[in-house]
């Protein structure tokens, strides 16, 4: 999987972002519609569905944190039997995420 795939069939995905301002996010969160399994969002993540904004905020990430500390990776997130929840788009290290039950996790926030 790749962000450039992911934001192309953008249909297929519940979007959010985090950060202080829409104009810089941070982070971009990819969670797949239909699978049977659930992203929820902390309260910094706002959702974002609009084709043209998702590209330029994976632009921005793409080349503003790019040139920082740690490079941008788009990141699997995995539950706890192993399957896949959904994806971020970040080139921060840190994610926290909960356990809510067999079908949901949430995330908090990135740091």
């Amino acid at each position: 999987m790749t962000v450039d795939t992911l934001v192309n069939n953008l249909q297929n995905y519940e979007v959010y972002w985090a950060g202080f301002d829409p104009s810089i996010p941070v982070a971009v969160l990819f969670d797949p519609k239909n699978d049977g399994k659930t992203l929820q969002v902390g309260q910094r993540w706002t959702g974002v569905s609009d084709q043209a904004t998702v590209n330029r905020m994976v632009g921005f990430i793409k080349q503003s944190l790019g040139t920082g500390g740690f490079p941008p990776r788009l990141r699997v997130i995995l539950g706890p039997d192993g399957s896949t929840y959904g994806y971020v788009y970040t080139g921060i290290n840190h994610l926290v995420i909960n356990v809510i039950d067999d079908k949901t996790m949430l995330v908090e926030s990135v740091g």
